[in-house]
């Protein structure tokens, strides 16, 4: 126990950190549990898309759209879903990607105030789609 303690005293500046980034983490999840959104894992999206029809849609900009997206995936970038009702279909879930989830977890709270239900978001983004080795489609 007095290692520990010799340790926490001299790399006090270490633990400080440390407890700041577990409070940074702590707030971010709160803060997308607070918007209501669902996360989803590329497995459950995968399944979502493939036996469901989930309909996804890619909030990303145009350039980083055309540099990878999953296939089938619409493009409404931020601006523009935040402006005007997308007029999806209300009846299928939707899956909302961005790069890391970030811009996604903003986009799945305007969905659901135009009265959208279904909403997730990808959990990690198309990033965590392509390391979990799933196919992205460039255009």
């Amino acid at each position: 126990m007095q290692e520990y303690l010799q340790f926490l005293m001299a790399n006090w500046w270490l633990v400080a950190i440390f407890v700041v980034v577990v409070t940074l983490l702590i707030i971010n999840e709160a803060h997308g549990s607070k918007k209501g959104a669902k996360k989803c894992t590329s497995a459950v999206a995968t399944r979502l898309i493939n036996q469901e029809h989930a309909q996804v849609i890619d909030v990303r900009e145009k350039a980083e759209f055309k540099s990878g997206h999953i296939a089938g995936a619409k493009n409404i970038p931020v601006a523009r879903l935040t402006e005007q009702d997308p007029q999806l279909d209300k009846d299928k879930p939707i899956i909302v990607v961005c790069r890391l989830g970030q811009r996604a977890q903003t986009c799945a709270a305007v969905l659901q105030k135009h009265g959208y239900e279904n909403v997730l978001v990808l959990t990690g983004g198309v990033t965590a789609w392509r390391n979990d080795g799933l196919p992205l489609v460039k255009k």
